[in-house]
């Protein structure tokens, strides 16, 4: 992570935004980027490079304080906070925005968990580039789409790609965020409204899911992607740890929600060395009943 984070801050520096630096130097500091530079551990030659010519201002930089715990970019209504929850820092980013970026993923609304700078709650990132990644055929690639992102997928439709599949009414106020997601999707999820909203606090992330629907057909399942070994230790409480190493907590209502679990393995060499594992995984969890109003509430902590 240390080589992506030198990325941020270069980006940061040429562009003399102090937000995009010292959002850099949070996740840095879980790192040692300085010893990375000088021992040549980066993966990429630009990654090395924007290290290497960044390398005493960065040094300089990383002994300052950053005072800020949250970083809100309007434009591209990307959240990035951090909170000290039981002991844990606990990093959270939201992505708001729309499906027509420029190396898009269908992800309006998505979201990421790390933990003490190591990640919980992933967006896997993409497979190596070919061609069927630039055609008409890109989003059938999985890490394109949303029921490969954090997001719901509702009356079993994902997001979809274009301008007008975007966020609306998006209120940013302190420890909070809410935005609708409704217009992300297209008609056949047969949506009238789907609010969702992040708020951090000492106990933890919340996140609430308020929807109407026209109709609720085939269903509603919330989708959570993770690097993290899965465990079920009591009824509507998943533990997610690394090497026996308790990391994470999913809190949800066991009486609304069903849980699911699956292995995804990666066959792809990019994604297998990126996150050191040839296999990730898939938490679902499935509302029980087919009411067409109703509100979804996770915690993490």
């Amino acid at each position: 992570m240390a080589d992506r984070a030198v990325k941020v801050f270069h980006h940061g520096k040429v562009q003399n935004n102090q937000q995009l630096m010292d959002t850099a130097k949070k996740v840095m500091e879980y790192y040692d980027p300085i010893g990375e530079i000088t021992s040549n551990k980066f993966g990429d030659m630009y990654s090395s490079l924007t290290g290497i010519f960044d390398f005493d201002f960065l040094k300089s930089y990383m002994q300052e304080s950053v005072s800020k715990d949250e970083v809100w970019f309007p434009d591209l209504e990307l959240l990035c906070t951090s909170q000290m929850i039981k002991g844990k820092r606990l990093f959270l980013s939201v992505l708001g925005g729309h499906n027509a970026q420029s190396h898009n993923h269908n992800d309006v609304g998505n979201y990421t968990i790390f933990v003490n700078g190591e990640p919980a709650i992933i967006d896997v990132g993409v497979e190596q580039y070919t061609k069927k990644s630039f055609s008409s055929q890109r989003y059938d690639i999985w890490t394109m789409q949303s029921a490969y992102h954090n997001l719901p997928t509702i009356n079993g439709t994902m997001q979809k790609d274009g301008l007008q599949y975007r966020t609306h009414d998006v209120i940013k106020s302190k420890n909070a965020l809410k935005m609708n997601i409704e217009a992300a999707y297209p008609e056949e999820a047969k949506i009238k409204s789907w609010v969702r909203s992040f708020k951090t606090s000492k106990a933890g992330i919340l996140i609430s899911d308020v929807y109407k629907l026209e109709q609720n057909l085939k269903g509603i399942v919330l989708n959570n992607i993770t690097p993290l070994e899965i465990k079920n230790v009591q009824r509507g409480v998943v533990e997610l740890s690394r090497n026996e190493e308790k990391v994470l907590y999913i809190k949800y209502d066991p009486e609304q929600l069903q849980l699911r679990t699956e292995e995804i393995v990666l066959t792809d060499d990019k994604l297998k060395s990126e996150w050191k594992q040839d296999k990730l995984y898939r938490i679902q969890l499935i509302v029980k009943n087919n009411d067409p109003e109703g509100e979804i509430r996770i915690k993490y902590y």
